[in-house]
């Protein structure tokens, strides 16, 4: 019973059997550091993305929550703007919008759209007032709208 052959010494090693030489590792590290680079990029431009995304469905959120908090308590509940976020103190929310990301509020009242400074949702759905919030990232944009007549928010 044979558990170990013996090398032989007329064999030589094969290209297989030698391993990698200091050139090849120097050139297949250089390769993982030019794409680990690039997708480092890639990989940031996503991001900003997602958080645009999700400026956006918070807010949808925090509107259905605030909206239905109005008709719970019986009053209306209002929504404080400015440049960096807003707040609804019936919810203690208070939100800043991520880096690279503005809002512009609107409100059609007579039939003319005109930038909101503050927000009152009623406690009918019914009387919701017709609202428009562009959510920016550069060129990307989100639009978050209030139904005027079911009082339904949604992004898109």
């Amino acid at each position: 019973m044979v558990i170990c052959h013996a090398a032989d010494p007329r064999r030589g090693s094969s290209g297989s059997e030698r391993g990698m030489t200091l050139l090849e590792l120097l050139i297949a590290l250089s390769i993982f550091a030019a794409i680990a680079t690039l997708s480092g990029v890639a990989l940031s431009g996503s991001l900003a993305h997602l958080r645009h995304q999700r400026a956006a469905e918070l807010l949808v959120s925090d509107l259905r929550r605030a909206s239905l908090a109005a008709r719970s308590l019986g009053r209306e509940t209002r929504i404080s703007l400015s440049p960096e976020g807003y707040a609804i103190e019936a919810l203690d929310i208070e939100r800043v919008w991520p880096r690279d990301v503005t809002a512009r509020w609107r409100i059609r009242q007579a039939g003319y759209w005109q930038t909101a400074t503050g927000l009152a949702l009623p406690a009918r759905t019914v009387a919701s007032p017709d609202v428009e919030v562009e959510i920016m990232r550069g060129a990307d944009r989100i639009a978050v709208r209030i139904d005027p007549v079911t009082g339904r928010v949604h992004a898109g």
